[in-house]
């Protein structure tokens, strides 16, 4: 808590800071602690779109921690609408 709460304080919108939000929130989904995973991981990739295009290996993983955290969180309506992001940021990925 304290390295990503220091990194954000020194460098808000990076890819790093985004990075490090959405591990912090794959240990809390881990441990069953979806409200602040849900949190982080939101956190994370707001901070991920405004940095890396859409089609980008840490959008597509950051989408992926979501969908696992709202499964978790009880939150199916939102789970299917990261999946269908998902879906269509792949189908734009270069080849």
């Amino acid at each position: 808590r304290r390295v990503v709460a220091g990194l954000e304080r020194a460098v808000q919108a990076q890819r790093n800071t985004g990075m490090a939000r959405l591990r912090r929130a794959a240990a809390l989904a881990g441990q069953k602690k979806y409200a602040e995973a849900e949190q982080q991981g939101e956190g994370g990739f707001a901070i991920l779109q405004q940095v890396a295009s859409p089609a980008s290996v840490e959008v597509q993983q950051a989408l992926g921690v979501l969908g696992h955290i709202y499964a978790g969180n009880g939150k199916p309506e939102k789970k299917e609408e990261v999946e269908r992001t998902l879906m269509r940021n792949r189908q734009t990925r270069p080849n």
